[in-house]
C-alpha cells in the first residue's frame, strides 16, 4: 500500500526479541492491531513491552472487522496516513479509553484501572516521562496527582524488595 517502514507478526505474539530489532532503526512505534477483543487484549499486553524498552509507543485500532491487512487494500495511500494520525492514540489515552469502558462507573474497576495504568507508567525508564503521563493519568481519571505518586512509588519498591523464601526446614 506504500506504508513504509513496518512490521507485521504473525498472530499477536509480539516479544522483547521483536522489540530489541525494532529499537535498532527507531523509538517511536504505532502499534496497529485488528479491532476485535483479541487484537485489543494484544495490544494492551504489548504496551509495557515496549514501554520498558523506552520506546514512545501510539496505539492504533482499527474498525470492528478490519485488521491492518483488510485496511491497507480498501483505502488509499492518503487514507491510510490521514486514519493513523487521526487515530493513533498515546498509550495512556487508549489504555484509559479502553479500560475505562470496561470499568462502567464502577469505582472498584475504575481504582484498578487506575492501578493498571500506574503499573505501566512505572515501566518507563525516564523519569521525566513517567512523571508527565501521571500528571496526564490523574487529569483524565479525575485522580490527584499525589495519590498516583504514591502509587508508583509503591509499584516501585515492589519491584526493588527481594523476595524472602520461608525455610519450611
Amino acid at each position: 500500500s506504500g506504508i513504509k517502514n513496518c512490521v507485521a507478526t504473525l498472530g499477536t505474539a509480539f516479544t522483547k526479541f521483536h522489540f530489541n530489532k525494532i529499537k535498532r532503526y527507531t523509538n517511536k512505534i504505532i502499534f496497529c492491531f485488528d479491532g476485535d477483543a483479541a487484537g485489543l487484549n494484544a495490544a494492551i499486553r504489548g504496551i509495557d513491552l515496549i514501554l520498558e524498552q523506552g520506546m514512545n509507543v501510539r496505539i492504533c485500532s482499527f474498525p470492528e472487522g478490519e485488521d491492518p491487512d483488510s485496511f491497507a487494500k480498501s483505502h488509499s495511500l492518503e487514507e491510510i496516513k490521514v486514519y493513523l494520525s487521526e487515530q493513533a492514540k498515546d498509550f495512556i489515552q487508549f489504555k484509559t479509553d479502553l479500560l475505562l469502558e470496561k470499568a462502567d462507573n464502577d469505582p472498584v474497576k475504575k481504582a484498578s484501572t487506575v492501578r493498571e495504568i500506574v503499573q505501566s507508567i512505572s515501566k518507563i525508564p525516564d523519569k521525566i516521562k513517567q512523571e508527565i503521563y501521571l500528571r496526564e493519568c490523574a487529569n483524565k481519571m479525575d485522580v490527584s496527582e499525589a495519590v498516583l505518586f504514591n502509587a508508583l512509588a509503591q509499584e516501585k519498591n515492589k519491584k526493588s524488595t527481594p523476595v524472602r523464601k520461608i525455610n519450611n526446614g
